[in-house]
């Protein structure tokens, strides 16, 4: 099972060498986190064997979980809570 904080894959410029240039973009809202722990909640009511964080430590994709200015610990607390959850049911 896969669980993903958001995406998003806006270019970061207009200069066509940058990655997803003239590429419609997508974005999942992380929703002040309210995203990812639906699809963790999600992950484990199917029950898995394990769950895969999909993160790249790609700043400019928005899928980071690791602490940053914007969202503190927030990521890594709600990590924390749903494999928990997950855990211990």
């Amino acid at each position: 099972m896969t669980v993903s904080p958001g995406f998003d894959n806006t270019p970061l410029s207009n200069d066509p060498i940058t990655p997803f240039y003239g590429k419609k973009p997508e974005v999942v809202d992380r929703a002040q986190g309210a995203f990812y722990q639906k699809v963790w909640a999600a992950a484990a009511e199917s029950e898995p064997m394990w769950v895969f964080i999909t993160t790249w430590n790609e700043w400019q994709e928005n899928t980071s979980i690791e602490p940053s200015q914007l969202y503190g610990n927030t990521y890594l607390d709600l990590t924390r809570l749903a494999i928990q959850r997950w855990k211990n049911p």
